[in-house]
């Protein structure tokens, strides 16, 4: 075969572009400290490079996302620590105030002390992170405590203490809970009606009944009061009547106004109590045959249905954790009254109560008008409050403790994320970067076979470039 100058500088161009290709390969492979440049490059790398990129960017969300936990639980948890020390205060001055050595004037200034001690709780109860109130729950730009308006005293805001509600789990509980129960026991109630009168008959004759017929109503009577005792907790003694006859015991519930009656037992008939959702969707309303009653929901029953402000970040796949504590459970309705009768009773003895508090708390006398011995008295009332709130504090204490103890849980939960994490990011960068970075000292070794193989390959090129047909003439 004929070999042409043609071929040789073709086949000559071919290797020199060749080893400037991979001459220019491990250039870039320096220059950019990556091992490709392009997905086609290599499939398989690139496609583990995004995977192992989704990670690290992931991983480190997480990690920001429970430094926020814990920054954001720190603050709560000195809050917390602070509302602890705030009741030890106040118990020690409710065995102060319950003391027979202090007079009327040093309560006076005991029971100032303890408001303030008041006012600084509910100070700590709106305590902030980065401008968002911690125990607001979902509504972190609500305040928990706010001022009234009108007297200028601390009330509890009711956006932040409004609960959520779940209406169609609240129905559910209140028919599984109430509705149902009531009206089995309704239906026995009326059972045992029926059986005594078909016994004694309508109008009854009790002086016609045989001792064994006298034995067996009487039975059927204890059997019915054991029932009425069952059903009366799940009713209002405020909005329930009883109607007893001789041989029939109805039931009678009164509307919310009071106004009127609707009857659940009458005689041998039930007439179904029946729940439904109220207008808002936020609550239920009972009605027995189509007349609204007023039935009280039990706070247990209620809570089944409440939606927890919780709010939850992300800190691991499918992996979150509650970061906040409410303020209605922190700091209740019950504490507050509790807490706040104190402001009431100093208002009273400095003379800045308002009448009508007067007229609820303290039977309408001013202070000032009280006689000596009802001054006497009354700092003797003054002294049983006091020590009856020493054990309404340590309780409440309690349950502020109870409420820390499960924030100190999650802390601890998030410490142990956040050491997991940590360890996370470096195993997935070192993944990554031995996925995507090249060997310095391997690269630089194949750039100088490159360098070498390229400056031959032109040597040669060169060699074979220089014969020309006047060197054969």
């Amino acid at each position: 075969m004929r070999i042409t100058n043609n071929m040789m500088t073709n086949s000559m161009l071919v290797r020199i572009n060749n080893n400037m290709n991979q001459l220019d390969k491990y250039y870039t492979q320096m220059s950019s400290g990556k091992k490709i440049q392009m997905p086609s490059e290599n499939p398989i790398l690139a496609s583990r490079a995004l995977k192992l990129r989704n990670i690290v960017s992931s991983t480190e969300q997480y990690t920001s996302n429970s430094k926020q936990a814990a920054s954001w639980m720190e603050i709560t948890e000195s809050a917390f620590k602070n509302i602890t020390s705030i009741f030890e205060s106040m118990g020690e001055l409710c065995v102060q105030g319950a003391s027979d050595q202090f007079k009327e004037d040093d309560r006076q200034k005991i029971l100032n002390q303890f408001n303030s001690y008041v006012g600084q709780l509910e100070s700590e109860l709106n305590s902030t992170y980065m401008g968002r109130y911690v125990f607001s729950g979902y509504k972190t730009n609500t305040p928990p405590i706010i001022k009234d308006s009108f007297t200028g005293k601390n009330v509890l805001n009711p956006d932040a203490y409004k609960v959520n509600v779940d209406a169609d789990k609240l129905l559910e509980a209140v028919n599984d809970n109430i509705v149902n129960k009531v009206n089995d026991l309704a239906s026995q109630i009326a059972d045992f009606n029926g059986k005594i009168k078909d016994i004694v008959g309508d109008p009854p004759d009790l002086e016609s009944l045989t001792e064994q017929e006298l034995a067996t109503v009487n039975g059927y009577e204890a059997d019915r009061v054991a029932v009425v005792k069952q059903l009366k907790p799940y009713l209002s003694s405020d909005t329930m009547e009883f109607v007893e006859t001789t041989y029939e015991h109805d039931i009678l519930l009164k509307t919310p106004d009071g106004t009127q009656q609707a009857t659940l037992v009458d005689g041998d008939q039930v007439n179904s109590l029946v729940a439904q959702k109220n207008a808002n969707n936020d609550g239920v309303e009972f009605f027995i045959n189509g007349q609204k009653v007023d039935i009280k929901v039990p706070t247990e029953v209620f809570n089944k249905a409440v939606v927890p402000d919780e709010i939850k970040l992300e800190v691991g796949v499918n992996n979150y954790i509650t970061i906040n504590s409410v303020a209605y459970e922190v700091y209740p309705q019950e504490m507050y009254d509790e807490l706040h009768y104190f402001e009431k009773v100093f208002d009273y003895m400095s003379g800045d109560l308002s009448q009508e508090d007067i007229d609820t708390y303290f039977d309408g006398t001013p202070y000032e008008s009280l006689s000596e011995s009802e001054v006497a008295n009354f700092d003797k009332k003054i002294r049983s409050e006091f020590e009856a709130m020493i054990s309404k504090v340590n309780n409440f204490n309690s349950s502020v403790t109870e409420q820390h103890t499960n924030l100190g849980v999650r802390m601890n939960r998030i410490g142990l994320i956040q050491d997991r994490l940590g360890d996370d990011n470096v195993n997935y960068t070192k993944l990554m970067s031995s996925n995507e970075n090249i060997n310095y000292a391997e690269a630089a070794m194949y750039f100088n076979v490159a360098n070498a193989s390229y400056n031959a390959s032109l040597r040669v090129g060169m060699t074979i470039t220089q014969l020309t047909l006047a060197d054969f003439l």
